[in-house]
C-alpha cells in the first residue's frame, strides 16, 4: 500500500491535535480540585473549612451535638459536625433549619455527605468545601 505524503501529514496533524487536547484536558482538570465528599473527623472538616476561607480562631472540639460522631465550635457563631451517615447529617440539618426558622434566626447551613456546617460563612466556603447550601 502506498501512502501519499499528504495523508501522512494529515495523520500526524490529527495526532498532534489530539495530544494537545489531551494535555489541555489534564491541565484544566488538574487545576480544579474536587471537594472532599466525606470527613473522618471534625478536625479534618475544620482544616478544610479554614482552607476554604472560614475563620476558626477559637476552636473547641466539645462533641456536644447529640447525633454527631464528633462536633466542635469556632466561637459562638460556627458549629462543625461530622456524622456516621448522610441520613444523620440530613436529619440534623432539617432539624436545625426548622428550629432556626421558628425562632426567626438566619439559616446558614452547609450540608455535605456526612458533615454539616452551621455558620454565617457557609456561603463563603461552599465553592471550595462543596456541599449544599440551606439558607431559607
Amino acid at each position: 500500500m502506498i501512502r501519499s505524503k499528504t495523508n501522512q501529514n494529515m495523520g500526524k496533524k490529527k495526532l498532534t491535535n489530539l495530544a494537545v487536547i489531551g494535555i489541555l484536558t489534564v491541565i484544566i482538570s488538574g487545576c480544579s480540585v474536587a471537594p472532599k465528599a466525606t470527613y473522618e473527623s471534625v478536625n479534618e472538616l475544620r482544616l478544610a473549612f479554614v482552607n476554604a476561607g472560614g475563620s476558626c480562631a477559637d476552636w473547641i472540639q466539645d462533641n456536644a451535638v447529640v447525633d454527631a460522631i464528633e462536633s466542635g465550635t469556632c466561637g459562638p457563631q460556627t458549629v462543625l459536625m461530622v456524622f456516621s451517615t448522610a441520613e444523620e447529617a440530613e436529619t440534623r440539618a432539617e432539624y436545625l433549619r426548622q428550629r432556626m426558622s421558628a425562632f426567626g434566626m438566619d439559616v446558614a447551613l452547609l450540608l455535605g455527605d456526612n458533615w454539616l456546617v452551621n455558620s454565617a460563612e457557609s456561603s463563603l466556603v461552599e465553592p471550595t468545601l462543596g456541599g449544599r447550601l440551606i439558607d431559607e
